[in-house]
């Protein structure tokens, strides 16, 4: 329910599900990582970062890596979003959400180039 109320970018709903969920599952890895991204996606980003803390206590820092960068990028911090990024492209290329923001870093530094060779998919720009 929970998924498809964020795919409908119902976001206050999805939050009050995954919340009343989080109650009674406190540790469960999708419902972490589902609520931090509501909360990234409303601008509650104390709660978004508790939330992603709590998920790489749970489930390790590969898990809540890519979260730590889409808060990062909701922050403005394009910089160490990109850092993150990078690592996460690097060990799986073929992630189109990892592109995509690391398209939307670069663009946001004003590194059009990069992010046009990020955002095509076809190679990995130079280092």
């Amino acid at each position: 329910m929970a998924s498809s109320q964020l795919q409908t970018d119902r976001y206050t709903d999805a939050i009050m599900t995954l919340e009343r969920l989080r109650s009674l599952h406190v540790e469960n890895r999708s419902t972490l990582e589902l609520l931090a991204r509501a909360y990234i996606k409303t601008g509650r980003y104390v709660e978004a970062q508790a939330a992603m803390e709590k998920l790489e206590a749970t489930a390790g820092e590969e898990a809540a890596s890519p979260l730590k960068a889409a808060l990062l990028a909701a922050r403005g911090d394009w910089a160490a979003a990109e850092e993150l990024l990078r690592k996460q492209y690097a060990a799986n290329p073929d992630d189109l959400a990892t592109i995509h923001l690391l398209a939307q870093s670069l663009t946001a530094q004003k590194q059009p180039d990069n992010a046009a060779h990020f955002s095509q998919g076809m190679h990995r720009p130079p280092p």
